[in-house]
């Protein structure tokens, strides 16, 4: 998938980027920069409402958790999902997300947990990759990658439950409910 760098007159200007190129680009001088077709990008938005806080007065941060696991009225566990189209020797997730992930789980009292779909083109059945995330883990305890500036939580493989089809993905999502108490249905 590449990106497009969209110049201040609009899209009249874009010049199409690489796979490698980086979509800070649209913002990296502020969100007041971001050009009006990019607004409506999912990563675009904490630029926009950080806007929206003193930044200056008070250390802020707002999170992005993907998955809310509720059972009955209660949450269980929350969750980090990501889609990656080929299988890697390791998963790199955005840090701040890992961090994130642990930090509301911490304070929520709750499990969390990575799920990562392989989307394959052919045939169109997805496999899964997921890791229960320790909330305790210390800092050492995962290895934390630094390219192009950012840091990213390295998740292998080998120690994740594989799933070969959403089946598969929906067995486990079960397991996990019973496994925390959240009872196995019809009760």
């Amino acid at each position: 998938m590449g990106y497009i760098t969209v110049s201040p007159n609009g899209a009249k200007g874009y010049k199409k980027r690489g796979r490698n190129s980086s979509s800070r680009e649209f913002y990296k001088d502020g969100a007041d920069r971001v050009p009006d077709m990019c607004r409506a990008c999912d990563n675009n938005y904490r630029f926009g409402l950080l806007k929206a806080f003193d930044t200056k007065a008070r250390n802020i941060g707002l999170y992005d958790i993907d998955l809310v696991l509720e059972v009955d009225g209660r949450i269980l566990a929350i969750g980090e999902y990501k889609r990656f189209k080929q299988e890697y020797q390791e998963f790199l997730i955005p840090a701040f997300e890992y961090v994130a992930l642990k930090k509301v789980a911490k304070m929520m009292r709750v499990a969390c947990f990575l799920i990562v779909e392989l989307v394959k083109p052919r045939p169109r059945e997805s496999e899964y990759r997921v890791w229960m995330v320790d909330r305790f883990e210390r800092p050492g305890d995962r290895p934390l990658k630094e390219m192009k500036g950012k840091k990213w939580a390295a998740f292998d493989p080998e120690y994740a439950v594989r799933l070969d089809t959403t089946d598969g993905l929906t067995e486990w999502m079960n397991a996990l409910i019973a496994s925390l108490g959240g009872g196995g249905g019809d009760e």
